[in-house]
Formats: structure tokens, sequence, C-alpha cells
């Protein structure tokens, strides 16, 4: 929880987005992970569980984080990512 919870304020810093959002967000997902029982969850998907949170909660924190979640080290692959989500 502290690791995720890190990264989503890591992501939302400067942004107007209140602590408690960003508590009640990965509450969310961590309810998400026990009602599934799942005893291995891959990353990759946590990851996305993550984004999909943040993008609730404001655009820039969801860009932020997935620039490094996904791994995007150029323009071309930020304008990708806009794309994808924003169209």
């Amino acid at each position: 929880r502290s690791k995720m919870l890190n990264s989503v304020k890591h992501s939302c810093t400067k942004l107007p987005v209140a602590e408690e959002r960003m508590n009640r967000a990965v509450g969310r997902i961590e309810s998400r992970i026990q009602e599934r029982r799942m005893r291995k969850l891959r990353s990759q998907i946590l990851g996305d569980w993550v984004a999909a949170a943040l993008l609730e909660l404001h655009p820039a924190a969801f860009i932020r984080y997935s620039i490094v979640h996904r791994g995007i080290q150029d323009y071309q692959g930020v304008k990708r990512l806009l794309d994808e989500e924003f169209g």
C-alpha cells in the first residue's frame, strides 16, 4: 500500500488533488486485489490499475505516471500515449 500511495502522491505533486482522494483511489485498488483473491499480481496489471485511478484524479498525474510506467523516453511515445487516451 505505501509504495502504491507514494507513486500516486508523486504523480500528483503540485496538482490540485486532495490527499483524501489519493487515499481513496489506493483503497479501491487494494479492494480490487482482495476481491479477486489474487496471490500473484503482475506488475503490469497493477500499474495499469494505478494509471486508471490517476486518470480519474487528474490527467496530468496520469501522464506523469504513464511515462514512467510504460518507459516512454521520447516525444513520439508521449504523443502515442496522448492519442491512445485522449484521442
